[in-house]
């Protein structure tokens, strides 16, 4: 819960602050849009690690 959180963090002050946006668009080659909507709308908030671990009901 705890690392879902920080990655959700991140991503968001990657995509709140331009600069940061500039520099990773930059790094990959990429569009800083095309940036933007990866960091945003193709799941990496929903579930930035992953779908959470099965609970086992004992």
């Amino acid at each position: 819960d705890w690392l879902t959180h920080q990655h959700r963090d991140t991503l968001s002050s990657i995509v709140g602050h331009p600069t940061l946006t500039s520099y990773l668009a930059i790094a990959d080659g990429e569009a800083t849009g095309r940036v933007k909507f990866e960091m945003t709308e193709a799941s990496r908030m929903l579930q930035p690690c992953g779908p959470p671990p099965r609970k086992d009901d004992d």
